[in-house]
């Protein structure tokens, strides 16, 4: 599922910076 893959990318990007 390309949706799937989509939001799970996003969520690990949101993590990342909040985490910076």
């Amino acid at each position: 599922m390309k949706l799937l893959a989509r939001l799970v990318g996003a969520a690990e990007i949101l993590i990342i910076s909040s985490t910076l």
